[in-house]
């Protein structure tokens, strides 16, 4: 059978279009899929790789807190940590020009994990500018302290004149209570600040 030459150039275009047909159905598709696979695997993989380098940092950060907090700046007893904390709060309340009417103490020996608390109840007036700044000191101190409660209400309406009052508490290390003589060869005293019982702002 002799195919005219119109016939000839329909045959071929039938079958170039066939062909580049499957090979789009049966290479370039499957390759398109498996690069749009590996992109997205990609993709996942570095927001985990960027969350885990997030953990790792914030838990480099806290553990040099830690180590800071266990070392020089924590009380040994609770008359220390009264010092060690009126001398802060002295010092924030210089810096931020907050006005501090009391500074009384509220609870003490108190448990807190494998530490003793004390509680201190503040009261003050300044302008919000004045208030965030303390506020912002006392989360930001280099020794064991923490709020515990805040209430801030305005003292003239349409003023930027606020009252403020706050718990602050810290921590120093119980009073080693006498221990039984230790055998030769046997453990040591316990660790005075495990990790576990942590207290951080």
């Amino acid at each position: 059978m002799v195919l005219s030459k119109r016939e000839r150039m329909i045959a071929i275009a039938t079958g170039v279009t066939l062909g580049l047909t499957g090979l789009y159905q049966f290479v370039v598709e499957p390759l398109l899929e498996t690069r749009a696979q590996t992109q997205a695997a990609v993709v996942e993989a570095q927001l985990k790789l960027d969350r885990a380098q997030r953990l790792f940092n914030t838990s480099r950060r806290m553990n040099r807190r830690w180590g800071e907090m266990t070392g020089a700046r924590l009380a040994r007893n609770a008359s220390e940590a009264e010092s060690q904390l009126l001398n802060a709060v002295r010092e924030w309340e210089q810096d931020s020009g907050l006005t501090l009417a009391s500074f009384r103490p509220e609870r003490s020996g108190e448990k807190e994990k494998d530490f003793m608390k004390m509680t201190f109840r503040a009261t003050g007036a300044g302008s919000m500018s004045q208030v965030a700044r303390f506020l912002y000191r006392i989360q930001t101190a280099p020794i064991p302290v923490r709020i515990t409660d805040l209430t801030i209400n305005p003292r003239r309406e349409a003023t930027d004149d606020l009252a403020v009052s706050l718990g602050i508490s810290t921590i120093y290390l119980p009073a080693e209570s006498p221990k039984p003589a230790t055998p030769a060869g046997g453990a040591g005293s316990a660790a005075q600040a495990s990790a576990e019982g942590r207290w951080l702002p």
